[in-house]
């Protein structure tokens, strides 16, 4: 499918613009098939990269890429600081009405899949849309079937992210908030199957047992992200969180 010249046209009247952006942590050698992808998708105006304290040599990868590639952009904490850190930093450094969110490492991404993700945001038929792995990997799959708002491959509209609880959506609570929010706030979401995209060994952590810890991590920061949400409540070693909500 393509976006049409009549499409394009009315996007560039309204000044509208996609800006994608990919939390990375240690994806030499993975993330350069992304950036592949995404440079050839004429509706993606920005791409910014956010080196998440990479201790693998992705930063130089990344900036070997921007070369001639203006467009790409990289943004480097020195310190790891979690998946939902490194998308806030990646919003405060765009103004773009759009946002496209992507993990790293995906697998047999297409400029297709990519398209079939915005297209319903930039037309106006969806607040967010998120990309479910279908056909690609048996684990993949079968995790974005049990649990579709755990999928990091997102589209949706930065206004509605301006009231966005930070605390909340640090290390890998982002997901989660973000659907939260979107039942509580009624956003009309759609759910994209992305056919033949995976993540690389999707049933198992990698590096060993800090990939384990990842994991742990991983799941603490879902059920704190759920926990302050919808009740207020708190976490060891993080200070109480309440939204206010308006609605």
């Amino acid at each position: 499918m393509g976006l049409n010249t009549q499409h394009i046209q009315s996007m560039s009247d309204r000044k509208l613009a996609l800006t994608v952006i990919i939390p990375a942590y240690n994806e030499h050698g993975r993330i350069g098939n992304i950036l592949s992808v995404l440079l050839q998708a004429q509706f993606v105006d920005e791409v910014i990269v956010v080196d998440d304290g990479s201790t693998d040599g992705m930063d130089t990868e990344v900036l070997q890429i921007a070369q001639g590639n203006p467009h790409l952009k990289l943004i480097r904490q020195n310190v790891n600081r979690g998946k939902g850190q490194a998308i806030l930093s990646g919003l405060r450094a765009t103004t773009s009405p759009v946002l496209l969110l992507l993990d790293a490492d995906l697998i047999d991404l297409t400029v297709e899949h990519v398209e079939s993700l915005a297209q319903p945001v930039l037309s106006g038929e969806a607040d967010m849309t998120i990309g479910l792995f279908q056909h690609g990997h048996f684990w993949t799959d079968l995790s974005h079937r049990l649990t579709p708002w755990l999928s990091g491959q997102r589209c949706i509209r930065h206004r509605l992210l301006r009231d966005l609880p930070h605390q909340a959506a640090q290390g890998y609570g982002f997901e989660t908030c973000l659907t939260i929010l979107a039942r509580q706030n009624k956003w009309r979401v759609k759910h994209i199957p992305w056919i033949g995209v995976s993540h690389p060994l999707g049933h198992l952590p990698r590096n060993g047992l800090s990939g384990y810890k990842r994991k742990t991590n991983m799941y603490r920061d879902i059920l704190w992200t759920w926990l302050v949400i919808e009740f207020g409540g708190s976490w060891p070693g993080r200070r109480q969180y309440k939204i206010h909500r308006d609605r």
